[in-house]
């Protein structure tokens, strides 16, 4: 999770960021 942590630093809700937040999840679930 230390992209997330990355990301929450920055704290920009932008649609970006939240598309960068789902695919760290993907990447996260895939393996």
């Amino acid at each position: 999770y230390r992209h997330i942590r990355l990301l929450d630093r920055h704290n920009s809700p932008t649609t970006a960021t939240l598309f960068v937040h789902a695919k760290v999840i993907n990447m996260e679930a895939t393996g």
